[in-house]
């Protein structure tokens, strides 16, 4: 390998932060640049600066920059243990970083190791970011120069020099003095930046939460005849449902496989996202078409608040064990359920055309969060565990059940989503072959 991506692009960054602060006024903290070796085999460069460099009780906090791919948004992924200070810092220093707690939790789950892992054990507060776009240049002869995208190495400079800027004029004793500073739930979101709060806010978050749920069905039921055990009903049967279509998504890949055999040899989707938005699209139609099929035994209604059942089970569970994950439950539901609560206080009428943008409007949020996210998933996982983003967008689905059937319910929607699929095919016919760019 070239080692462009891997990791070059990070060592030229830091090369051109140090130049940028060399025409400035001196931080008020000193800046230590490590750049180590045998990162590969074993951390060694890392681990030898930990084990017997003097600088090491110097140490106040780090920021690590490390690449898997060499394209895409320069993503914090990983921040140590107590890292509520680390991130309302992070927000204040980048403000529009990409990162979520959700991919905290994730990551802590894998085995994987960057030279960040030799800091973090030894107790060492930082944050770890990379780009992870394109991993067929990983390790390769294509990992060249020419072939990183220059707006994910712009951001990285850009974001570095915005970080150490900041963290250089901060008390790095903040994020040592106090013996138990807890976690930071925390999430990007367009136009507003990087929310963040304590992940000991996330549990009464979940309970407030189903306390609406349960007040929005039990207001409903005063309203429109909602039968418990149908509301169970629809309940499993969007259980079985998720199980259904991600099984049945991941057997759809493994037949592009009979057609495509050097797929067998790929991570991820370098030749385009064609493949899973079809499988979206067709995913969708027929989630809407089984829960429309569904309201012969089973009302809308009950189907609805049957998927928000899942969802609350769900939310209390993420926010009890992962609580970094529960973002992706809490808010999403919460607006949903807001939108289910005007459409009964005000008895607007299925038929009319204010009952489908309140839903809209109330399903907005979720569709604006969890989008990235099923992207992100199928990236970092790959193709060959397509079943975890489709799981997760079957679950989004779920949420917005009343809109999709509403939306299924007309002609031209179906149209358009019959055309899309095919135009997702013939775009991924059109670029199953690979070149330079993408290569195998």
């Amino acid at each position: 390998s070239f080692g462009a991506a891997d990791d070059g692009v990070s060592v030229i960054a830091i090369l051109q932060t140090l130049r940028a602060l060399k025409a400035q006024a001196p931080l008020a903290n000193d800046l230590i640049c490590l750049l180590s070796d045998g990162e590969e085999v074993a951390l060694l460069g890392a681990s030898g600066f930990a084990q017997s460099h003097p600088w090491m009780k110097d140490v106040g906090m780090l920021l690590n920059f490390d690449n898997r791919g060499n394209a895409g948004p320069i993503m914090m992924f990983e921040p140590s243990a107590g890292n509520r200070n680390l991130i309302t810092g992070l927000a204040t220093a980048v403000p529009n970083v990409v990162s979520n707690s959700l991919m905290y939790e994730v990551y802590k789950a894998l085995p994987n190791d960057t030279d960040f892992t030799v800091f973090r054990k030894q107790g060492i507060p930082g944050l770890n970011f990379a780009m992870i776009q394109n991993i067929s240049s990983y390790h390769t002869r294509y990992d060249r120069a020419d072939l990183i995208n220059p707006a994910s190495q712009q951001q990285q400079g850009q974001m570095m020099l915005q970080l150490v800027r900041h963290f250089g004029e901060q008390d790095l004793g903040l994020f040592h003095s106090q013996p138990k500073v807890e976690d930071s739930v925390y999430f990007s979101f367009p136009l507003i930046g990087l929310v963040h709060y304590p992940a000991a806010y996330a549990l009464p978050i979940a309970l407030l939460i189903t306390g609406l749920a349960i007040v929005t069905f039990w207001l409903t039921r005063k309203t429109t005849r909602l039968r418990v055990l149908a509301t169970v009903a629809g309940a499993l049967s969007f259980i079985v449902t998720i199980i259904a279509i991600g099984f049945l998504s991941q057997q759809a890949w493994n037949l592009v496989f009979k057609f495509y055999p050097a797929y067998l040899e790929m991570h991820d989707q370098d030749t385009g996202h064609y493949y899973l938005l079809g499988i979206l699209i067709i995913n969708a139609i027929a989630f809407g078409l089984l829960q429309k099929l569904l309201t012969r035994w089973i009302s809308m209604k009950e189907l609805a608040f049957g998927t928000t059942l899942v969802w609350v089970g769900i939310l209390l569970f993420v926010s009890y064990r992962f609580p970094g994950a529960s973002f992706l439950f809490a808010w999403p539901l919460l607006f949903v359920l807001l939108s289910y609560l005007y459409l009964t206080v005000k008895n607007i009428s299925e038929e009319s055309s204010a009952y489908a943008w309140i839903l809209l409007a109330g399903a907005a949020f979720s569709i604006v969060l969890f989008s990235p996210l099923i992207l992100l998933f199928n990236i970092a996982l790959g193709f060959h565990s397509l079943g975890v983003p489709v799981i997760l967008f079957t679950i989004l689905l779920g949420l917005l059940t009343p809109l999709l059937i509403w939306i299924l319910q007309e002609i031209r929607a179906r149209i358009f989503l019959l055309v899309s699929l095919l135009a997702m095919s013939l775009g991924a016919i059109a670029t199953a072959n690979f070149h330079e760019a993408h290569p195998i």
